[in-house]
């Protein structure tokens, strides 16, 4: 396992090398996830709009539609453009447009390791990526409040991920409905409880299926308990599989978009940890009630863990 320095459309990127997995981030570009492969079986999980795509520079406060549209972002402190406690909350959060500093020394040593200020909101925000083992990879973060006064904030995990024939989406079982955020191309309404098997004859979310080449929903879990903090989306005719399992106290929410066209066109599905709903800061304080307060001062933490399959001796 090993750490790396590259240039991709002339931005510095930052590579994880396994036996049998490749992560590549663009420190520059919000620390960006642009590559996500499996070397077992070669897929790559990230989706790109085109099969060439150019990455290029956002400023602060651009619209997310405005972007590079690929790969995973992160998203805090709110992930939709809102306006709350005075502040006019960018789209998909600020960091993704910064540049993140990169660690060189813990680059060298098999982590990836970035850090940002917030440009907008008194907060600073640490990731580390390292190998857990040849296909695990460990996300840790660290939040610190630098300012004068409590903060609340929504963070997310933004993976925008590719779909194949075969692939479908597995989560807990008692996961029985899911809260809707937005709902493109079909009747529902933001805060509507929908089961997550069928949203409507013929759609199924476990299939990656919304009845339709025109529709999109964004929708997310209740809260959730230990053990049922994961999902997974598995191919049952390649054998491979990408699973995200978040823990800690603040982590209890998991969210869902699939795009099946109904947003520019697009066919791709988002995992999306979380510590809360829905994508808009001031409903999730004011409504919903499903959000974080950091004090002045203060930090906190999360992890996630990423693993990418196939693995010849899984056994589900």
């Amino acid at each position: 396992m090993r750490g790396s320095l590259g240039k991709v459309d002339g931005f510095q990127s930052a590579k994880l090398t396994s036996k049998l997995c490749e992560l590549t981030v663009v420190p520059d570009l919000g620390a960006k996830v642009i590559g996500l492969r499996s070397l077992h079986s070669g897929r790559e999980w990230m989706w790109w709009p085109t099969e060439k795509p150019k990455l290029f520079r956002n400023q602060t406060g651009d619209a997310f539609p405005d972007s590079t549209r690929t790969g995973a972002d992160e998203c805090c402190p709110s992930i939709a453009p809102c306006r709350h406690r005075g502040m006019e909350l960018t789209d998909h959060g600020e960091i993704w447009t910064e540049k993140w500093e990169l660690d060189r020394d813990a680059l060298a040593a098999g982590k990836i390791v970035t850090s940002v200020c917030f440009p907008l909101s008194p907060l600073r925000m640490v990731r580390e990526v390292s190998f857990e083992s040849e296909q695990v990879l460990n996300f840790c973060y660290t939040l610190e409040n630098k300012g004068e006064g409590d903060f609340d904030f929504l963070w997310a995990f933004h993976p925008m991920m590719r779909i194949e024939a075969g692939d479908r989406l597995v989560i807990p079982k008692h996961q029985g409905v899911y809260q809707v955020d937005t709902a493109i191309g079909f009747e529902a309404e933001r805060g509507d409880w929908v089961p997550r098997e069928i949203l409507g004859d013929p759609c199924s979310l476990s299939n990656l299926d919304l009845g339709g080449d025109d529709r999109a929903l964004k929708c997310f879990s209740p809260s959730l308990g230990e053990g049922e903090r994961f999902a997974e989306i598995t191919n049952d005719v390649t054998g491979d599989y990408i699973r995200f399992d978040f823990e800690g106290s603040l982590l209890d929410t998991l969210g869902v978009w699939l795009n099946r066209g109904g947003w520019n066109g697009y066919h791709h599905v988002a995992i999306e940890p979380t510590n809360g709903a829905p994508d808009l800061l001031d409903l999730a304080v004011n409504e919903w009630d499903r959000y974080t307060k950091i004090q002045a001062g203060a930090s906190c933490g999360w992890s996630m863990r990423i693993t990418v399959g196939p693995d010849l001796n899984r056994k589900d």
